[in-house]
């Protein structure tokens, strides 16, 4: 009985030690929702609207150091289509996570006697600082990224090391220097603008720290991939992530926030910031049968389900991967030809849908992340929102009473859900991977109402 399970959950949920306490007060589901955009590969700048459209408050873009940087101690005038865009940001009070690229090879030519000069931390120190001048002058919102998975670019390939990080690594080393270099030329400029080291992998950032990150440093951004749904991330005992343990034995993706936070906090000094900055699952195109590649409905429930459990876990922002189809890849929300794809639908109507509402709790699901009913709380004033749906993507009946009745929903894209059949008191829905929505205009003070009429 989903009653029985339920109610185990609330007790031992309210004393879980990744639960994480909501001090924020005002902060908002739509707070966290951000987009990696394409104009810089050639999403032609006509589609910004598109950003309003979806409601996002972050974007994630940037300019080349190249092309910033042309000569070496000279900035050039930033380029139109640059400011267009930054122009449209602010205009919108959109954020924007840029991300500062790790090499310059055309102010900075590599030698056989400086074979690492077009990475030269003190360089690109001095371009951190430029690009923090430049956009402050603006009057946006922004932080600023160190590099993009520098354990797949530039520094690995001319350094050497393991890929993952494990030490001897000069790639991690070398970064780490740069982002000492940056951290301190940015807060220089300005103390309150945030500074950000990056990879993919949750292990690389325990081993930056272990290689001396700055104090100063505010945050980690992390690209959570998964091969399945976004409840769990990678088994933590994998041979390459040694002697570090990343998350907890469930695997749950909350938990992974949760000792990375508490690392960064033991060795830096302060409670660190949780940013992921890509995250995402690419569509199955004409010959893809690999298992990481999905279909269009489950990139959409997929996509909704992230954005909640990264809010649930205290992540700052999620910038979802990605706008539009661009080159080869397939995990836009819009298609090479310009058409939405089915997680578009899903991205506006979180917004619509969660966007103004505060996470309060997750009412079940915790004991199981990877299966199951999961149930989540919002509120705004006295009224509720819940988001329910199940972590293995198995449609199955649910049977909901009490507090439930007379409630309207919807699904994560925006099509009135019925149920399947009703009584007078209880009603049975159908619910799978892709979330509902229950929504009503008040509801009962005490959350355990809700708990207890779930079958």
């Amino acid at each position: 009985m989903l009653r029985r399970q339920v109610i185990a959950g609330m007790t031992l949920g309210a004393l879980a030690p990744w639960a994480w306490p909501r001090t924020e007060g005002q902060r908002r589901l739509g707070d966290g929702i951000g987009l990696n955009v394409m104009f810089s590969q050639g999403q032609p700048l006509d589609e910004l609207p598109m950003l309003t459209d979806l409601g996002v408050r972050w974007v994630r873009d940037h300019l080349p150091w190249r092309v910033v940087e042309p000569r070496a101690g000279w900035n050039a005038p930033w380029p139109p289509a640059w400011r267009e865009r930054l122009a449209f940001y602010r205009e919108h009070d959109i954020g924007l996570v840029c991300v500062l690229g790790l090499s310059n090879d055309l102010a900075y030519p590599p030698s056989s006697e400086a074979p690492a000069h077009h990475v030269d931390p003190g360089a690109f120190g001095r371009h951190a600082a430029a690009m923090a001048r430049g956009l402050s002058a603006l009057g946006l919102r922004f932080v600023l990224e160190i590099g993009n998975e520098p354990h797949n670019g530039v520094l690995q390939q001319l350094l050497g090391g393991d890929w993952a990080g494990r030490p001897p690594a000069p790639w991690l080393e070398h970064y780490v220097r740069m982002v000492a270099a940056a951290t301190a030329t940015v807060k220089s400029v300005d103390p309150a603008i945030a500074v950000l080291s990056d990879d993919d992998m949750w292990v690389t950032h325990y081993r930056y720290l272990d290689a001396g990150l700055p104090p100063a440093l505010d945050g980690f951004a992390v690209h959570p991939y998964v091969p399945g749904g976004p409840e769990r991330t990678l088994d933590p005992a994998g041979d390459w992530m040694q002697p570090h343990r990343v998350a907890d034995d469930d695997r749950a993706l909350a938990s992974a926030v949760r000792r990375l936070r508490e690392r960064g906090e033991a060795r830096l000094g302060h409670l660190p910031s949780i940013w992921l900055t890509e995250w995402g699952w690419p569509v199955a195109e004409a010959g893809q049968g690999e298992p990481r590649f999905i279909d269009e409905p489950t990139q959409a429930a997929r996509l909704p389900r992230a954005f909640i459990l990264a809010e649930a876990a205290g992540v700052t922002v999620l910038c979802w991967y990605v706008s539009k189809d661009i080159g080869e890849g397939s995990f836009g929300l819009v298609q090479r030809g310009g058409v939405r794809r089915a997680a578009y639908d899903s991205l506006r109507t979180l917004q619509r849908e969660l966007g103004d509402w505060s996470f309060e709790q997750q009412l079940l699901g915790q004991l199981r992340p990877g299966e199951g009913l999961q149930i989540f709380l919002f509120r705004r004033g006295a009224a509720v929102k819940l988001a329910l749906w199940h972590a293995d993507e198995v449609e199955r009946t649910v049977r909901l009473s009490g507090p439930w009745m007379g409630l309207r929903a919807v699904d994560a894209r925006g099509r009135a859900v019925v149920p399947v059949s009703s009584e007078p008191d209880a009603a049975e829905w159908r619910i799978g991977g892709l979330p509902l929505y229950f929504s009503g205009e008040s509801a009962p003070g005490d959350v355990e109402d809700w708990a207890r009429h779930v079958d």
